[in-house]
C-alpha cells in the first residue's frame, strides 16, 4: 500500500491520513468542505516552494482515507442555492416574501437602504413642549367661540351706551366682520390643533450629531 502522511485541516483542524502523492496538492476537506494545499504536518514550506512528497518515519502504512479527495478545480461551483438574497448586501432573506433585509436594512418595496441613527431620548419635557402649541390654539377656537356668543348677545347694549364713541361704526357691521374675523382664526386655529394634539401627539425624535 501506498505511504500515508498526517495532514491537518487548518478550518475544522481534523486530522487524517492520506495518500503521501497528495503532498502539495490542492485538496478540500469532506468535513468542512475548505479546500486548502495538503502539506505534512509539521511542514513550513510554503505553496510553491513545497518539495515533493516524503514518507513521514514510523507512520503506518495505510489506505486512501474517505475523508479526503484530490480537488483538481476547487474554485468550481460546487453548490446551488436559490434562497432570495438582498439586492443591496447580497446577504440571504429570511423569505421570498421579506420586505427589509436584516442584515444591512435595506428596503425591497422603497428600494432604498434605511439609515440607523442615534437619538436621545424622549422626555417629559418634550412632550409638553411639542404639545403646548395645540393646547393654544384649542384655546383660541374656545374663545373665539366665545367672541361670536359675545357679538350676538353683549354687542348690543355696549354698542347704545357708547353711541358717540370713535370705535362704534354699527352694531350689524361690527358684528358681520367681527365673526368673519372670529371664525377665520378658528378655522386655522383648530386645524393646527387637531393635527397637533390627534394625528401627530408624539413628539419627533432629536439625533445625536
Amino acid at each position: 500500500m501506498a505511504d500515508a502522511i498526517l495532514i491537518s485541516c487548518p478550518e475544522c483542524h481534523k486530522q487524517l491520513r492520506t495518500p503521501a502523492h497528495l503532498q502539495g496538492k490542492k485538496i478540500r476537506c469532506k468535513s468542512c468542505g475548505h479546500a486548502f494545499t495538503a502539506k505534512a504536518r509539521g511542514d513550513r514550506e510554503s505553496d510553491d516552494d513545497a518539495g515533493p512528497a516524503k514518507g513521514k518515519k514510523g507512520a503506518a502504512k495505510k489506505g486512501p482515507n474517505p475523508d479526503y479527495e484530490a480537488d483538481y478545480n476547487p474554485y468550481a461551483v460546487t453548490e446551488t442555492n436559490l434562497a432570495a438574497r438582498c439586492p443591496h448586501c447580497a446577504a440571504e432573506l429570511e423569505s421570498e416574501n421579506a420586505v427589509i433585509c436584516i442584515h444591512c436594512g435595506y428596503d425591497l418595496q422603497h428600494r432604498e437602504r434605511h439609515k440607523t441613527v442615534k437619538t436621545y431620548e424622549t422626555t417629559g419635557m418634550d412632550y409638553f413642549l411639542w404639545l403646548l402649541p395645540g393646547v393654544v390654539c384649542a384655546l383660541m377656537v374656545l374663545a373665539g367661540g366665545g367672541f361670536i356668543v359675545f357679538l350676538v348677545l353683549w354687542l348690543k347694549d355696549i354698542v347704545e351706551e357708547n353711541k358717540e364713541a370713535w370705535w362704534v361704526f354699527g352694531l350689524k357691521a361690527m358684528q358681520v366682520w367681527g365673526s368673519v374675523f372670529a371664525l377665520f382664526v378658528m378655522f386655522f386655529c383648530g386645524k393646527f390643533a387637531i393635527k397637533r394634539l390627534i394625528f401627530h401627539p408624539v413628539p419627533p425624535e432629536r439625533e445625536k450629531y
